[in-house]
């Protein structure tokens, strides 16, 4: 802010302000025109919406990207299984033996086909393997029934029940009620569910 002189009293005023204070007298000038050579200053508001419109685009873009790389697995056109959560995987030969005789133990006409299992962080060396189970009024399969799996999956050691499915078609105990109390919240078992409930 700069002082300027009062052309009616001769006193100081802020050149900011409308009136002098000491007399009254109007003392602000009317808006000055842009020098010479110089053109005012404009807005171009139609090419600031379109890089508004391209940011948000490429924005959207970006977080649809990256929401495929956290997508759970999927199935192609043409029903082959791909894995877009890297940890799951198809469950072993023998860990699918282990549930089946657990299926076939409570009821010998029921069965599972393929299993997805998915190594557990919260857990040392076990896997949370998921698959549908067939039978008698189930030909498109029920579940996908969820067990926890401990070993090496080419030699799996003590299976649990983890969900209600694995719990109503296996006589496997109830994992949650272990030392090791895997629930539904544990790591592994979402992915593993989501694997196997695509058609």
């Amino acid at each position: 802010m700069t002082l300027t002189v009062c052309p009616e009293c001769g006193g100081q005023v802020s050149d900011q302000a409308a009136t002098c204070p000491h007399c009254g007298a109007p003392v602000r000038a009317a808006p000055r025109a842009p020098a010479a050579g110089r053109p005012a200053k404009r807005t171009n508001w139609g090419a600031l919406v379109v890089l508004c419109l391209a940011l948000g685009a490429i924005a959207a873009i970006v977080i649809w990207a990256r929401s495929l790389q956290d997508a759970p697995s999927s199935y192609t056109a043409q029903g082959s299984f791909t894995a877009t959560d890297s940890r799951c995987q198809p469950a072993s030969a023998a860990q699918m033996a282990n549930i089946r005789a657990g299926v076939e133990g409570v009821q010998a006409s029921n069965t599972v086909k393929q299993g997805f299992a998915v190594k557990s962080s919260d857990h040392v060396n076990v896997y949370l393997v998921a698959a549908k189970i067939y039978g008698p009024s189930m030909e498109n399969g029920a579940g996908p029934g969820v067990w926890a799996i401990s070993g090496d999956p080419s030699a799996p050691g003590l299976t649990l029940a983890v969900d209600g499915y694995a719990q109503n078609f296996t006589d496997f105990p109830d994992a949650s009620k272990t030392q090791a109390a895997i629930t539904l919240a544990t790591d592994g078992v979402q992915a593993a569910r989501d694997c196997a409930a695509k058609p």
